[in-house]
C-alpha cells in the first residue's frame, strides 16, 4: 500500500471511532419519556416471566422503571404525547 492509502485508512478509522464514541455518549445522556419506560417495563416483565419467572427480578424492574419516571418528572420534563385521545377514542 502506498502512503496515501495508509493515511486514508488511519484517518477513516480514527474518525469512525470518534463518531461511535460521540453516539454512545449522547445516548447515555438522553432520558426516555414515561410512556417509553412503561412500554419497556411491560416487555421486561414479559421476558422475565417467559424465562426465569423470578418475581424478585420483576419487582426490581418495576422499581427501576419507577425511579426512571421519577427522575424524568424531577427534571421538569413534560410529557407531550398523551396515551389517550378523546377525539379518536383509542389508544395510540
Amino acid at each position: 500500500m502506498n502512503t496515501l492509502a495508509k493515511n486514508s485508512v488511519v484517518h477513516t478509522t480514527a474518525f469512525l471511532i470518534l463518531i461511535l464514541f460521540a453516539c454512545a455518549t449522547s445516548a447515555a445522556d438522553s432520558q426516555r419519556d414515561p410512556a417509553s419506560v412503561l412500554t419497556a417495563l411491560v416487555d421486561r416483565i414479559y421476558v422475565l416471566g417467559e424465562t426465569s419467572g423470578n418475581v424478585d427480578d420483576m419487582i426490581a424492574a418495576e422499581a427501576k422503571a419507577a425511579d426512571e419516571v421519577r427522575q424524568y418528572v424531577a427534571s421538569g420534563a413534560v410529557v407531550v404525547k398523551p396515551l389517550w385521545t378523546p377525539t379518536k377514542g383509542v389508544f395510540q
